[in-house]
């Protein structure tokens, strides 16, 4: 997943373009889990740079960075007993009435 922001202009400010690339990948196995491996701002780009226009009464320059970037890895495991029966399609007593009413 990735994201850009063109450049944008704010009164005296000039918001410069700016964006990020996250990255993630998943293997299935099965009955033995899922394992995800991920990384935010792969190319570290994530922060919001700005000046002011060329001929402006203010002079300045921005510059924000947002945390480094993350890397992360989960694994999801389901144990417990897998072969117990689906559960039963009950009926409430307001699916009785409904029933009753439109008949």
């Amino acid at each position: 997943m990735g994201n850009y922001m063109s450049p944008s202009i704010n009164g005296y400010y000039l918001g410069l373009s700016r964006g990020f690339l996250n990255l993630g990948v998943q293997k299935d196995f099965q009955k033995a889990g899922v394992l995800r491996l991920s990384c935010n701002d792969i190319l570290e780009t994530s922060q919001i740079r700005g000046q002011s226009f060329d001929g402006a009464d203010l002079d300045f320059y921005i510059r924000f960075k947002y945390e480094k970037r993350v890397f992360m890895a989960t694994y999801t495991y389901q144990f417990g007993n897998s072969k117990i029966k689906g559960t039963r399609d009950r009926k409430v007593g307001s699916q009785e009435e409904q029933r009753r009413v439109t008949n």
